[in-house]
């Protein structure tokens, strides 16, 4: 068989032409593909920051419907159930201010001072300048008869807090009868409607 000149040409021609078009497609391929890369290198850590916003936000939620739940139960007059669940959110989560003040009211209210001290010792090793658990600690440790370390975690409340005037009371009217000052000064150790204990009147 013998091949024309021409036909030889011709077909070299078309097998050219399908060479440049293959390669003309794999470099728009490739230039295509890099932005869609750099866009999902971009998005990725906005959505990684959105979806921990989401999961912090979720369990804010669950400890204040537990610490509700807690509360409930103390009004109810169930110490024991309130006690177990506050001990299991903070198990979860240790550094939850409010659960360890709530746990801490509730020991003083079932007179288990030690216990409720240990609390608001670890409430001022978080915050040192919670005036608040100054406070609560300074009539405690003058219950206990520390008057040296009450005196000085009054002091420090009231720095904190000038315009207190439950802190400066306190100060003002501390009797030979520590343990009524505790609970006049307090207003009662039990929980208020408003989600904590009537001990922090600075709330």
């Amino acid at each position: 068989m013998i091949i024309l000149p021409h036909r030889c040409n011709t077909m070299n021609l078309h097998y050219g032409l399908f060479t440049a078009m293959i390669c003309l497609l794999l470099a728009n391929g490739c230039a295509s593909t890099q932005p869609v890369a750099s866009f999902t290198e971009d998005i990725s850590p906005e959505r990684k920051q959105r979806e921990t916003q989401i999961a912090d936000e979720l369990k804010q939620r669950r400890n204040d419907a537990q610490i509700e739940a807690a509360l409930s139960q103390w009004r109810q007059g169930n110490s024991t159930k309130c006690e177990k669940m506050l001990l299991a959110l903070l198990q979860r989560a240790p550094g939850h201010t409010r659960a360890r003040r709530t746990l801490a009211d509730l020991y003083v209210a079932t007179e288990r001072p030690q216990q409720a001290v240990s609390h608001y010792r670890q409430l001022l090793a978080q915050d040192p300048e919670d005036a608040m658990a100054h406070h609560s600690l300074a009539l405690l440790l003058d219950t206990l008869g520390n008057k040296s370390d009450s005196e000085q975690h009054l002091t420090r409340a009231m720095q904190l807090d000038p315009n207190n005037e439950i802190y400066a009371l306190c100060k003002q009217t501390c009797t030979a009868n520590p343990a009524d000052q505790t609970v006049e000064a307090a207003g009662g150790l039990k929980p208020s409607t408003g989600g904590s204990t009537v001990l922090h009147l600075s709330d």
